[in-house]
């Protein structure tokens, strides 16, 4: 008797299914009077990524708050990150806004940037800038004093700035892109 060889080809198909970008939105930046026992993330709206969301908050002088919902005291940026059962996360800032405040350009308030005051080095927010950014300092009589153009690094959050050869004072910092800008207020001691 002859060998017999039998050949099969075995097909598995296999359905994958991924759950679509998780996408966060903060909320309104909010204009407040006085900020005290503001609260912030009740507008979120979460789309995509897989549920039951992880929420925690961070404010720009190093504080952390993990839940949804927060009360805040100070004027400045907040920064939401939300992760996924995946741990996949995405990121928005909210804005708590000084409504007194009618100059245009210390409308955004300094709690963002840290340590402020400051005596050189200070960390300023880029997160949500893209491609190069303009760092300009201008004294509060409208005169530039410094200014310098980075690269963003992806997912960098701050960077950090030499600005020691200021005179004690007050500054607007502005940072730009080819899209947004942002204005802050520093103190220089």
């Amino acid at each position: 008797m002859t060998g017999v060889t039998f050949s099969q080809d075995l097909v598995i198909n296999v359905s994958l299914k991924q759950p679509k970008m998780l996408v966060i939105d903060a909320g309104d930046d909010i204009s407040v009077e006085d900020p005290e026992n503001t609260i912030i993330g009740e507008d979120i709206t979460v789309t995509g990524g897989t549920s039951e969301y992880i929420y925690s908050w961070a404010d720009g002088f190093g504080n952390s708050y993990n839940s949804k919902t927060v009360s805040v005291s100070s004027f400045g940026s907040y920064y939401l990150t939300v992760k996924d059962v995946n741990n996949c996360s995405a990121k928005d800032t909210l804005q708590v806004l000084n409504s007194v405040n009618i100059n245009p350009i210390a409308a955004e308030n300094s709690s963002a940037l840290f340590p402020n005051p400051s005596t050189g080095n200070v960390f300023i927010p880029v997160e949500g800038f893209k491609d190069e950014l303009q760092i300009s300092v201008v004294s509060v009589s409208g005169k530039e004093v410094f200014k310098l153009n980075i690269k963003i690094i992806p997912d960098e959050s701050y960077r950090e700035v030499d600005l020691e050869d200021l005179a004690d004072g007050v500054y607007h910092i502005i940072l730009e892109d080819a899209r947004s800008r942002k204005t802050f207020k520093i103190v220089m001691e």
